[in-house]
């Protein structure tokens, strides 16, 4: 958009040149204004910056939930102050991923809200978290890997 502007606005300035005319000054000054409030907004919102912390604690996120799963997975071969151990260190660090990550505004918070609950992104199937589980806990018993 900004190139685009920048565009548009020097084949305004150019046709001033040329053809003195209000349409064209208006047209340059209007767009002018437009490209120089997107360049503010860009310059003080750092939007690649942003994205790169949403991805990291994605990415934070991501290793917390699959050794959640490991955890349920060596459930019988752990002893149950090692098991609630663990599962107290993930919950401190999720704790510590969540207070640490950049907070989101409303409107990409029902966004992404509706799209899990409605399209069902990132969600996993009853049978699919059934497998997750260690053979014991399992509501479908004959479900093996």
């Amino acid at each position: 958009v900004q190139i685009i502007l920048s565009a548009i606005i020097s084949c305004s300035i150019v046709s001033i040149l040329f053809y003195d005319e209000f349409y064209s000054k208006a047209i340059s000054a209007v767009l002018s204004g437009v490209l120089t409030g997107i360049n503010l907004y860009l310059k003080n919102s750092n939007l690649s910056e942003h994205t790169k912390e949403h991805q990291k604690v994605a990415h934070e996120l991501w290793k917390v939930r699959e050794e959640y799963v490991s955890l349920l997975t060596d459930l019988d071969e752990l002893d149950k102050s090692v098991m609630v151990k663990k599962r107290d260190e993930l919950q401190n660090r999720t704790y510590e991923i969540y207070k640490n990550a950049p907070k989101t505004d409303s409107k990409s918070y029902k966004e992404a809200r509706k799209v899990l609950k409605n399209e069902e992104e990132q969600t996993f199937s009853k049978k699919e978290l059934d497998l997750m589980l260690p053979p014991a806990l399992r509501k479908n018993k004959t479900n093996l890997r």
